[in-house]
């Protein structure tokens, strides 16, 4: 009986040892600063910011809100509450004491929290479209005669949109508009520029597109009444570009594009036709004088001696070429101070440029945009959100410079976006974003002859069981409202 007590308690121990070597260590948690916040927030939220739970046990909170011109943008609070009152991108910083292996020890964290202007529907606003299909308006002009605007877009992806409408925007429908135009392609078209032309009609550039290998260049003239006059597609092996056009004082037609030289880079062309639509010549840049380029817009730079400038990118940075005949490149300026695209080029009235496109950073894949003042007295404004780019400018009767384009953001999709810059400085303004619905894309602009800006774009069809687009124009005023 002994013998066996013995040996139970022998094999009670052994269990004992054998659980216990069985129990793992628990490891040390390092508790360091962090902390909860939205990434993105609208003008006027309220944001609320608290510790995370690697953070629990700390002392002693300081938090900056990442106002530099603030002197209230701080708190103490362990879960604090802070309104931001102007769009932009902020640096928030907090600052605790917490227990480390080594005993209580500072330690902080940053990030980052866009703001961004509230999305608002504008007060003057006119949708063109069906139910049933997508339209889409990509550039406009007021009527020679200024009793209105013609709009050109796209509709059913392969058809070709032409709107004319009074100046309160009601199309004319007795005139037979809207009108489509299908003699293209069975692919998408993409209308860069609708042209006035001295002979009351209209010409339109662009290109019809079928893959992202497979571009070809269109331009074609119509008459007063929005029937088609004449036309050509460039259809080639490369793929080709037709981005704007315009009238010389002997009634020639130059086009701006681009193609592809043998190696399949990119090169500016430049296409002169006659009134009739016979080409007249037919010019590549060669790589030698711009190499990599491809063409984004052009304006007139002395109409009486036919002078002009194309303005693109050079491989990454902006580049204007100006020349003093369609076969003569009088000057090259790249912009090596910006790493983007000019979209757009205007003339001002003090004789200099301006331009605006986007900016790109290969390291974050963000996409921002900016606008520049090229000439005597240059500045660049660059506007930083959540994801952005300019696609057309005009300069106001106040010599401030007005851009539009789009902003990419996850709270409302895509919104129309307008701002204003001081034109001598390059001040910011205004910043406004215009939409509500879920798309809404802004191409194009004009300030018609009472100082308002009205702007071409596309939306979110409200009535669309299918959500497709309408052709969306908007009227502000001066202070973009």
């Amino acid at each position: 009986m002994k013998k066996g007590i013995n040996f139970w308690l022998l094999i009670g121990c052994l269990s004992i040892i054998w659980a216990c070597e069985e129990l793992k260590q628990v490891p040390y948690i390092e508790f360091d600063a962090r902390f909860n916040a939205p990434s993105i927030v609208r003008e006027g939220d309220v944001v609320a910011f608290s510790p995370s739970f690697s953070t629990t046990g700390a002392r002693n909170f300081s938090w900056d809100f990442g106002i530099t011109t603030a002197q209230d943008d701080t708190s103490n609070a362990a879960s604090p509450e802070y309104t931001y009152t102007k769009y932009g991108v902020y640096t928030v910083k907090m600052k605790v004491n917490i227990q480390k292996t080594n005993g209580l020890q500072k330690d902080s964290l940053s990030k980052e929290i866009i703001v961004i202007p509230p999305t608002t529907t504008p007060a003057a606003f006119e949708n063109y479209g069906k139910i049933t299909s997508d339209e889409v308006g990509y550039d406009m002009a007021i009527l020679p005669d200024r009793s209105g605007y013609v709009i050109v877009g796209k509709s059913n992806i392969n058809e070709l949109l032409i709107i004319k409408t009074d100046n309160n925007f009601q199309v004319l429908e007795n005139e037979g508009f809207p009108k489509t135009l299908n003699y293209v392609t069975n692919q998408q078209v993409f209308p860069k520029q609708i042209l006035p032309t001295f002979d009351g009609g209209f010409l339109v550039v662009g290109s019809i597109v079928s893959n992202p290998n497979d571009s070809d260049a269109f331009i074609v003239k119509l008459d007063a009444t929005g029937e088609q006059e004449w036309g050509e597609v460039i259809n080639s092996l490369k793929n080709e570009y037709y981005v704007s056009v315009l009238e010389t004082l002997t009634g020639s037609f130059i086009v701006a594009g681009s193609s592809e030289d043998v190696s399949g880079r990119s090169v500016i062309v430049i296409d002169q036709y006659a009134s009739d639509g016979s080409k007249i010549t037919a010019y590549t840049v060669p790589t030698a004088s711009c190499s990599s380029c491809f063409a984004e817009s052009m304006a007139l730079t002395d109409a009486f001696n036919g002078e002009f400038t194309v303005v693109g990118v050079e491989v990454d940075n902006p580049v204007l070429l100006t020349f003093s005949d369609p076969e003569t490149i009088d000057s090259k300026r790249v912009l090596l101070n910006i790493n983007g695209t000019a979209k757009v080029i205007k003339p001002l009235s003090d004789g200099q440029w301006a331009i605006a496109g986007l900016t790109y950073t290969a390291s974050t894949d963000s996409v921002h945009a900016f606008v520049a003042k090229v000439g005597s007295q240059p500045w660049v404004a660059n506007l930083k959100m959540y994801s952005e780019s300019f696609f057309d400018l005009e300069e106001d009767d106040d010599f401030n410079i007005i851009a539009v384009g789009s902003h990419y953001n996850p709270l409302s999709g895509v919104d129309m976006l307008v701002a204003k810059y001081e034109g001598f400085t390059g001040q910011e303004l205004a910043v406004k974003l215009y939409g509500g619905l879920q798309y809404n894309e802004a191409n194009g602009m004009l300030i018609n002859d009472a100082g308002e800006v009205i702007i071409i774009g596309g939306n979110t069809n409200r009535n669309s069981p299918l959500g497709k687009l309408d052709v969306m124009m908007i009227k502000l005023n001066q202070n973009l409202e």
